[in-house]
């Protein structure tokens, strides 16, 4: 019922301004006042009323609104972070690709020269520091043009990577082994003078002797020659690889099939 009240109020006092009989009433000008004030603040309360409504209303949207892009900004973080990641991936991926084809031969997949000359000149200067001895080997494939021009290029590749097989499989885990170029490569031999690495070589040459190559229905037989030598105090890269040459030309000379050394000579 007290909600029902205020309307009968009105009525009444809506009825009393209005009546003629009323107008010369003492109280008929401040009762029209009271009323009219009182109709202004009630229409006040009701505009506040619909503002606040419309405020709460504005506010759940816009509170609705911030959630909804809160939950779209995840999401595209998300996305971001997954394509982040499959980039990285990818850079990696091609990092990795490119240090192999910065550093290994991609026929043999041995050390290329680039490796091989870095690696020979980190161990010269471990050797002069620590005092300690290696070896450089260098090796050549017998009659490879012979090969090559009888039986093809993609024959002397098949021999070139049954090579590099063999010397990985017949070497010690620290040695490093690589193509310097062509038929020839190279072997570094750390932490080893000349007779720690004869038996090396010898035994990588008997490998080699009992290679078999089949081309068209042929088999090839292959043999190679090294020269060898130990650092000396001092020795350049080149000086090194030199006198490991001059020891393959001389294992040639004697024959093939063989390993000859290069001896200290004052």
């Amino acid at each position: 019922m007290n909600s029902r009240e205020p309307v009968g109020i009105e009525e009444r006092v809506s009825s009393l301004l209005a009546s003629s009989s009323n107008r010369d009433h003492p109280l008929h000008i401040a009762l029209a006042e009271l009323f009219d004030a009182y109709k202004h603040q009630q229409s006040r309360m009701e505009r506040l009323v619909h503002i606040s409504d419309g405020f709460q209303r504005y506010s759940l949207l816009e509170r609705q609104s911030l959630i909804d892009s809160y939950h779209r900004q995840l999401k595209r973080l998300d996305k971001v972070a997954r394509i982040s990641d499959r980039y990285q991936h990818a850079i990696q991926q091609s990092n990795v690709e490119l240090r192999q084809e910065s550093l290994f031969d991609p026929l043999t997949g041995l050390a290329n020269r680039r490796m091989l000359t870095d690696r020979i000149l980190s161990t010269s200067d471990r050797a002069r520091r620590h005092s300690e001895p290696f070896a450089i080997a260098m090796l050549d494939v017998d009659h490879f043009k012979r090969i090559n021009d009888q039986h093809g290029h993609e024959a002397g590749d098949r021999v070139l990577v049954a090579i590099a097989a063999t010397l990985r499989d017949h070497t010690r885990s620290w040695d490093l082994c690589g193509r310097w170029g062509g038929e020839e490569f190279v072997l570094l031999l750390p932490n080893s003078g000349i007779d720690e690495a004869i038996p090396v070589i010898e035994r990588l040459l008997e490998a080699v002797r009992r290679l078999s190559i089949k081309v068209k229905g042929e088999v090839l037989k292959i043999t190679a020659s090294c020269g060898l030598s130990e650092h000396r105090e001092g020795d350049s890269l080149l000086q090194s690889l030199n006198r490991a040459d001059a020891a393959l030309l001389d294992a040639k000379r004697r024959g093939r099939d063989r390993c000859e050394v290069e001896l200290f000579s004052d």
